[in-house]
């Protein structure tokens, strides 16, 4: 009688095993799992360097190129022929910004496999990257043509990128329309569609449509002044709903050039005081000029027009220059100037003698038609590792209408605000500013509201307290919630302007853009 028993592994079997269950991993790229069975491989065979050019090649494949270099020195140092070593260092030094080394790498591993698409397609993605726009095409089209399956569509669209810049609109729509039909639905083909969007040529390019509802809560809706109410207002404090509806589109776009539409609505609708309901149309054309790579110039022209209490109120035109100019990290500085004149459609009558004041003519007086002028800047200084954006400005006001009423210049030299990304997805912005108003005459309002009627002898002045808070969090990419509040004093010499009013409001926002 015999007794048999099974063989027992070696554990140089053990570790052949591991060695074949990890590059089986590896070729399949199941690259997770992988990894650590790559790294135990090398705990068994520290000498094998084919094991961490294979965690390399998962690491970059994972995009950890940082830890891929790691690998690759390590796989260096053991065998430094090993096969397509060069081209794994030049990609992880492309994608962690050594270009240098990079352009070295690929160049070695171009003399070691000349045939490469892959090495084709970084040198093009190198030369791009370093303005050399000619040597970009050619290098990308030979690694389009060499093996388009194993390039594209990244191939097409940096090829797309680099005729754009060189001018060649036509073939850099051709580069972008390959790469929409060779990746359908892909970020790739969203990107290019963005190109083509924006490419030169007239017909809707980048469009976007925004609706608002919300309701709000008003605490001074008729602006009356502190000792002035009208007589024939209720209250003051009410609750509206309110809306608006945005949309605009590019029409053209040429290498410097920009043409753009806007039309706008708002409208609100109070409770109680429905003769305050407004409802206010707009209109909008602009044309954008790159002066340069940093600066662009806006020209606007703009036209609105209101409804107060469903009557007529107000016919508003203006011309709009602006200058946009960026300092890269240390900020955007927005310039500009508003022209615009304004026709008012309501009648004030003269009021008999003895009630306003002597010789003045009300109704010429406070014909509030007229001309006006903003001009100033904000600039923004964004804090990244903060997640905060800081801006500052200030703004010059002139006004001189028909009447001697609302004839005045005005001052801004307080204008500061934030936006700050708050955690679970919140954004809050605020603003605060102080207006100092200047007045070229004395206003034509009685200071009481009981008679004998007393009258003002200094010319009016304001100042204006401004503050405003809101609160937004996206809910989806194209609904998002807002909170508001705002808060204005306005403090007058005048006491039919001098008043107070608050608003709390809530917002539902769609938005949509194209592509």
């Amino acid at each position: 009688m015999s007794l048999g028993f099974a063989p027992r592994a070696s554990a140089s079997d053990d570790a052949a095993a591991l060695r074949r269950e990890a590059i089986e991993l590896a070729r399949s790229r199941r690259c997770e799992a992988a990894l650590p069975a790559l790294e135990a491989a090398r705990g068994r065979d520290p000498g094998d360097a084919r094991l961490p050019l294979l965690a390399a090649e998962c690491q970059i494949r994972l995009r950890r190129y940082a830890d891929a270099l790691v690998s690759l020195e390590i796989a260096r140092g053991l065998d430094p022929a090993l096969a397509n070593l060069d081209l794994y260092l030049g990609i992880a030094h492309y994608h962690t910004g050594d270009f240098e080394a990079a352009h070295r790498d690929l160049e070695a591993a171009r003399i070691a496999n000349p045939g490469s698409a892959e090495i084709e397609l970084y040198l093009g993605m190198l030369e791009l990257q370093a303005g050399r726009l000619e040597s970009a095409t050619v290098a990308l089209e030979r690694a389009r043509t060499v093996n388009a399956e194993a390039v594209e569509p990244v191939a097409s669209y940096y090829e797309g990128l680099a005729h754009r810049s060189l001018g060649r609109s036509d073939r850099a729509r051709e580069a972008f329309e390959r790469v929409v039909d060779l990746a359908p639905g892909s970020d790739w083909a969203d990107a290019a569609a963005r190109m083509l969007a924006t490419a030169p040529g007239w017909g809707p390019r980048e469009s976007w449509i925004e609706a608002t509802v919300g309701t709000e809560y008003d605490t001074n809706v008729t602006l009356a002044g502190t000792e002035i109410t009208p007589g024939e207002i209720s209250g003051r404090r009410d609750l509206s709903t309110v809306w608006s509806l945005v949309g605009g589109t590019e029409v053209y776009r040429g290498e410097r050039f920009a043409v753009g539409a806007l039309v706008s609505y708002y409208g609100s609708a109070f409770t109680r005081l429905y003769e305050y309901d407004l409802e206010y149309p707009g209109a909008s054309i602009w044309v954008d000029r790159r002066l340069d790579d940093v600066t662009t110039f806006r020209f606007q022209s703009e036209f609105n027009y209101a409804w107060y209490g469903y009557q007529p109120y107000v016919a508003l035109g203006a011309l709009n220059p602006q200058l946009f100019r960026s300092f890269g990290d240390y900020g955007l500085t927005w310039a500009y100037a508003k022209f615009y004149g304004g026709d008012y459609f309501f009648d004030t009558v003269d009021l008999p003698s003895g009630v306003g004041p002597p010789g003045i003519d009300e109704a010429a007086e406070r014909n509030r038609d007229g001309w006006g002028l903003t001009a100033g800047f904000v600039h923004t200084l964004p804090i990244p590792a903060w997640e905060l954006d800081l801006r500052a400005g200030f703004n010059y006001y002139h006004y001189w209408s028909v009447g001697s009423e609302w004839r005045y210049d005005g001052y801004e030299p307080l204008l500061l605000g934030f936006s700050k990304v708050l955690p679970f997805g919140f954004i809050v912005d605020g603003q605060a500013s102080f207006i100092y108003r200047t007045f070229y005459h004395p206003s034509t309002y009685p200071e009481n509201n009981t008679l004998p009627l007393e009258f003002a002898n200094v010319d009016r002045r304001d100042r204006v307290w401004q503050f405003e808070v809101k609160l937004e969090r996206p809910i989806t990419s194209w609904l998002k919630a807002s909170a508001r509040y705002y808060y204005l004093d306005n403090g007058s010499n005048t006491a039919v302007f001098n008043y107070r009013k608050q608003i709390w409001g809530g917002y539902l926002t769609l938005a949509f853009r194209a592509p």
